[in-house]
């Protein structure tokens, strides 16, 4: 969803219309091409979905070790994330360095130590791959995890959840619009978004229930007004909640429903399991690969062209370079933090028992 909505972006120069009054404003577009595609800008729905998944699979992992009496701890938690995150954005990261993007030092000062979203200045959180602004916003989100897990132990799942959907209601009241674009891009923006994820974990694991009720039709609900989210201005101010509940209807929905789906989750899985390094490559290559294709082959740089040519080409090159990230970098960062937590664990007891 996020790459096709990118390369739409990349295609046109632009990913959205300015608002007309209440209404997108169609005179205002190049190629008569952008209107017909304009429901590709559901793609960024994508990064609601995400942290929902990021929500549900960080606590069902944790409820997962704990019903099983090895609960990790926070050290060894934040230890395994960072491995499963850093190495391969690291070497991404250098690579688009070396590409020559954002090459000024508090730019990569600011990406090498995922503080790129304190920053007012635009160049600094979009200045090597735009797409990296929600990488630090996942992190510091895992930093908030034992806070819900405090207020769930204080007083349920139900009222850490209240929690973090108070807290995100109480943000763009108290960050304006004209707030630098630091604030906006805290962690507790999109905390709940997050937290709904891990609800429906808990629903499903600890009470062996569904999170949601009548799941078919608040999905038939719930998509129209995404949908209009994109088309009516007093709607898009409720669009990453939208977003949310949604993509949380949907992970429950398909908890239940798996088993039915088995050829179709097979082959997700498989382009799950590269996601992340497809994630990490796309955006900065997508349009320079499709024009660069284009190029090569003596075509004219048109939207037609770009879509018939430069998408087939652009994501056979961004996920074979995704499926060599994974075999070469994340998976031997994944086993390298198994097989060194336990070392670290260790010399941290002999430390404390000096």
């Amino acid at each position: 969803m996020v790459m096709v909505f990118h390369f739409y972006s990349a295609t046109y120069g632009r990913d959205a219309l300015p608002w007309l009054n209440h209404w997108p404003n169609w005179a205002d577009v190049p190629w008569r091409s952008f209107q017909w595609l304009y429901l590709l800008r559901l793609g960024t729905s994508g990064v609601a979905l995400f942290l929902v998944m990021s929500g549900f699979c960080i606590h069902y992992a944790y409820l997962r070790r704990c019903s099983k009496g090895v609960p990790p701890s926070i050290p060894e938690f934040y230890w395994q994330r960072f491995m499963r995150i850093y190495p391969p954005y690291l070497i991404v990261l250098l690579c688009f360095i070396l590409m020559g993007l954002g090459v000024d030092k508090r730019n990569i000062l600011a990406h090498l130590t995922f503080t790129h979203t304190f920053f007012a200045d635009l160049n600094v959180v979009f200045g090597i791959s735009p797409s990296f602004w929600t990488l630090p916003v996942e992190f510091h989100l895992y930093l908030l995890f034992p806070l819900f897990l405090l207020a769930k132990t204080r007083g349920g799942v139900r009222m850490a959840l209240a929690v973090t959907l108070l807290t995100a209601l109480m943000v763009p009241l108290l960050v304006p619009d004209i707030a630098p674009l630091s604030l906006q891009l805290s962690p507790f923006t999109y905390w709940f978004y997050w937290s709904i994820g891990a609800y429906v974990a808990e629903a499903r694991h600890q009470e062996n229930r569904p999170a949601f009720r009548w799941h078919l039709g608040l999905i038939s609900g719930l998509v129209p007004i995404w949908i209009l989210a994109n088309y009516y201005k007093p709607a898009a101010e409720y669009e990453w909640l939208i977003r949310s509940l949604l993509s949380a209807v949907i992970v429950d929905y398909v908890f239940d429903k798996h088993f039915r789906w088995v050829r179709v989750s097979r082959g997700l899985a498989a382009v799950g399991l590269i996601s992340y390094s497809a994630y990490l490559w796309h955006q900065p290559l997508l349009g320079r690969i499709s024009t660069a294709a284009l190029r090569n082959l003596g075509l004219d740089h048109n939207p037609l062209n770009m879509f018939w040519v430069g998408l087939p080409v652009s994501f056979a090159v961004v996920l074979a370079l995704s499926q060599l990230t994974y075999l070469a970098i994340e998976l031997p960062s994944i086993n390298a933090g198994r097989r060194l937590w336990p070392r670290f664990h260790a010399l941290g007891h002999r430390l404390r028992g000096h």
